[in-house]
């Protein structure tokens, strides 16, 4: 099957290998065919990134931050593939082939958590809702005393009611479950659903740069 690689990586063992004058070569010739390329470069050097805009006729990228941002969360990329893995692991056998008895395989299963949020769609977040999509590097090892938050403006608001009608997904039965187990409020009742305390995260520190929000920024030499 003939199928067009849209990313090329140049490596080479160490300096002095010639990846800067193959990549520029490389550049300059896919864009005398017609096509649209961006060059980019690990490591802190203007240089190169000079030569890639020079063959490609568009600016250069730098990588450095996005790997250095990613470096900062090793442990918790470490620990989120493992317990992932620990936590939703299972053996069975392949019932798509030899008519239903093909070979064991191991399988990766995850299950969705009983909640407010997980039970419908909501046009905002909910007020039991301590999600946080930007954590500190680190935030992790707070497991026990409760995890940050991003943005603290709504954890006052209470969890939301659950009244029907039933239908066949979610019989009276369940509705009533959902409220006596207190998933979620009955209609006019006050809040009785218990939510993680509301911590605020602190801002980020990048390269010298602080901000509420992660900012990668380059500040190689």
């Amino acid at each position: 099957m003939n199928r067009a690689a849209n990313r090329v990586v140049i490596a080479a063992p160490g300096s002095g290998h010639g990846k800067t004058t193959i990549a520029a070569g490389v550049m300059a010739a896919l864009r005398a065919r017609g096509l649209k390329v961006s060059g980019h470069k690990v490591g802190p050097d203007f240089i190169d990134p000079s030569y890639h805009a020079l063959a490609t006729g568009r600016p250069a990228r730098n990588l450095d931050p996005f790997l250095q941002s990613v470096g900062q969360y090793v442990p918790e990329l470490q620990a989120f593939f493992a317990n992932l893995t620990a936590a939703s692991q299972a053996q069975a056998g392949n019932s798509d082939v030899l008519n239903g008895k093909g070979p064991k395989q191991h399988l990766l299963t995850t299950m969705a958590v009983l909640s407010p949020a997980s039970l419908a769609t909501y046009p905002s977040r909910i007020g039991t809702d301590r999600g946080n999509a930007y954590p500190l590097p680190g935030s992790y090892h707070s497991l026990g005393s409760g995890l940050p938050v991003f943005s603290g403006s709504n954890c006052s608001n209470s969890a939301p009611s659950v009244s029907g009608p039933p239908n066949e997904t979610a019989t009276e039965e369940v509705i009533q479950q959902i409220q006596e187990f207190k998933v979620a409020n009955k209609p006019g009742a006050p809040n009785g659903v218990a939510a993680p305390a509301c911590l605020q995260q602190g801002p980020f520190t990048f390269n010298g740069h602080t901000s509420q929000f992660p900012h990668v920024v380059y500040e190689g030499k």
